[in-house]
C-alpha cells in the first residue's frame, strides 16, 4: 500500500524524475527480481509436475525426490546467508563512504546498477528456493529435472554474483574509481539539463536591461509547500506561458530551500487587455518541491558532492583525495562551459522570451566549486597551489571568454591565504605557478602588481 501511494504522491514528475526516483530507492530492482523468480518457479514445477519432463528426459539427468529435497534445503539457506552477510557488507561501505567522504555520495552507490542487480539476484534466488520448496511433493511425479537444474544454476549463479560484488564493493571504495563514476553521472545529468532542457529555450541575450517587462500588475505565484525545489519543467512552464501569453519572472532555482508561501515566481499578461488572475495551480504541476536535494536538475548540488569530499580529505589529512576531487570539478566546470550560454532569457518556439531565470555566470560556477575549499587550505599552500594549476588547465580547456573570471578567482585565493604560513621556498613555487596563469590568462601587468606586493 505503502508503494502505491509513494507512486502516486510522484505522479506529477517529469520522466526523467521519476526515473531517477526509482533508481535513488534500492527496492525497486530486487522487486522485480523478486516477481521474476516466482515466474521462474512457477515455469519449473510446472515443467516437472504437468510436463513431467523428468521423466522424458534420460535417467542420468533425472533425480529422484529425495536428493531435489536435500539439494534445495541445503541451497535456500547457504544463499540466504550470502544476502544477510551482502546486506551487512552494504552496510560497512555505507558507514565508511560518510564517515571518510561525505554521506551525499551514498546515494550514488546506492543507486548504482551494479549494486542494485545484485542485491535482486539474491533475493530473486532465495524466494525461488523457497517457492520451489513450499511446493515440492514426492507423490506428483517419479523424476525432476528442472528444479534441481535451475536450483543447482542459481547457486553458482549467486556464489559468482557474491564475488563480483566483493570486488565492486572494493572498486567503489577506491577514490578514483568513486570520483570517476561519480563525475560520469554528473556531467550526465548536467548535459540533460543544461542542453536538453535549458539550451532549446536560450536566447543569446545576456543583460536584464536589454529587456524590458511588460506594463501593469505583477501577480505572484506562491510556494504551496516548505521544501527544497528539485525540479522545474521549464518546456511545459514555457508552454503554459505562450498559450496564456505571459512573461514569467522567476524568483527562486532549483535547489533553493523555500517555505509555504514564498514567492516563486511573477507573471505579467503581454497584452494589456488580459488582466485576469490565473489559476495558480496551472503552474504548480510542473514544479516539484521535494524534502530534500537531489542532482536531477541542481548543477550546484553536483558540484557540492565533491566540494564535501575535498574539504573533508583536508580535515583527514588526504592529500591525494582533495587534489582528485579537484580535479573532477575542474572537469565538470568546463563541462558547464561548453554546454551553457549563460543566458537568463527563456524564448518559445516562435522566439518570444517568456521566461526570465535567476542570472547566473561561469563567475558563480566557479565561486561554488573552489571558494570552500579555499577557505579550508587557506594555511595549506600544497593545495592553494593546486587549485592555481587547477584555473590554469581550466583556462586553456574553456578559451578566452572566461580569462578575467578565473584571474579574478585566482587573485581571490592568492589575497586569501595567510602569507605567515608562506616562506621562502613555498613563495617561489608559488608565484611561479601565478605566472603561469598569467600567461594563460594575458593578465601578466597584474601578476606584476600581485608578485611586487608579495615581495616586499
Amino acid at each position: 500500500m505503502n508503494t502505491f501511494r509513494w507512486i502516486a504522491a510522484r505522479k506529477q514528475l517529469s520522466p526523467r524524475a521519476f526515473k531517477d526516483e526509482l533508481n535513488s530507492q534500492i527496492w525497486f530492482s530486487p522487486l522485480i527480481y523478486a516477481l521474476f523468480s516466482v515466474l521462474l518457479a512457477a515455469l519449473t514445477l510446472f515443467l516437472d509436475y504437468y510436463c513431467k519432463v523428468g521423466e522424458k528426459v534420460p535417467s542420468f539427468f533425472s533425480i529422484n525426490m529425495d536428493l531435489t529435497n536435500t539439494l534445495v534445503s541445503t541451497i535456500m539457506p547457504g544463499i540466504l546467508s550470502i544476502t544477510t552477510f551482502t546486506f551487512n557488507l552494504m552496510l560497512v561501505v555505507f558507514t565508511s563512504f560518510a564517515a571518510q567522504f561525505s554521506p551525499r555520495v551514498l546515494k550514488n552507490f546506492a543507486s548504482s546498477k551494479s549494486t542494485q542487480r545484485i542485491l535482486g539476484i539474491f533475493i530473486g534466488s532465495f524466494l525461488y528456493t523457497l517457492f520451489v520448496f513450499l511446493f515440492l511433493n514426492s507423490s506428483q511425479v517419479d523424476g525432476y529435472f528442472a528444479i534441481p537444474f535451475v536450483t543447482t544454476a542459481l547457486s553458482v549463479f549467486s556464489a559468482g554474483t557474491f564475488v563480483y560484488f566483493i570486488n565492486h564493493s572494493v572498486k567503489w571504495l577506491q577514490v578514483n574509481h568513486m570520483t570517476q563514476s561519480m563525475k560520469t553521472a554528473s556531467i550526465k545529468a548536467i548535459k540533460t539539463t543544461i542542453r536538453e532542457e535549458l539550451e532549446i529555450h536560450r536566447t543569446q541575450s545576456s543583460h536584464s536591461e536589454q529587456f524590458s517587462f511588460p506594463e501593469g500588475e505583477k501577480k505572484p505565484v506562491c510556494i504551496q509547500t516548505s521544501g527544497y525545489i528539485q525540479t522545474v519543467n521549464y518546456s511545459q512552464l514555457i508552454h503554459c506561458a505562450k498559450e496564456h501569453n505571459l512573461v514569467i519572472k522567476m524568483e527562486r532555482e532549483v535547489g533553493d530551500y523555500v517555505l509555504s508561501g514564498t514567492v516563486l515566481f511573477y507573471y505579467w499578461h503581454r497584452d494589456s487587455t488580459e488582466q485576469d488572475e490565473m489559476d495558480c495551480t496551472a503552474f504548480h504541476q510542473y514544479i516539484h518541491v521535494g524534502k530534500s536535494q537531489t542532482d536531477i536538475q541542481d548543477t550546484t548540488y553536483i558540484i557540492t558532492k565533491f566540494v564535501e569530499m575535498a574539504v573533508k580529505s583536508l580535515g583527514n589529512d588526504d592529500f591525494k583525495t582533495a587534489v582528485n576531487s579537484i580535479h573532477q570539478i575542474s572537469d565538470i566546470l568546463r563541462e558547464i562551459c561548453e554546454a551553457s550560454q549563460f543566458s537568463s532569457y527563456l524564448v518559445d518556439d516562435s522566439g518570444v522570451i517568456r521566461m526570465v531565470i535567476p542570472d547566473k555566470k561561469f563567475e558563480d560556477f566557479l565561486y561554488d566549486g573552489f571558494a570552500n575549499i579555499r577557505h579550508y587550505a587557506r594555511r595549506n599552500i600544497i593545495i592553494t597551489m593546486e587549485l592555481l594549476k587547477t584555473l590554469g588547465n581550466l583556462a586553456e580547456a574553456i578559451g578566452p571568454a572566461y580569462y578575467d573570471d578565473i584571474w579574478e578567482f585566482a587573485v581571490y585565493i592568492s589575497k586569501g591565504f595567510e602569507e605567515e604560513y608562506l616562506f621562502v621556498q613555498d613563495k617561489k613555487y608559488f608565484l611561479h605557478i601565478l605566472y603561469d596563469l598569467a600567461i594563460s590568462t594575458k593578465k601578466e601587468e597584474q601578476y606584476e602588481q600581485i608578485a611586487k606586493q608579495m615581495k616586499e
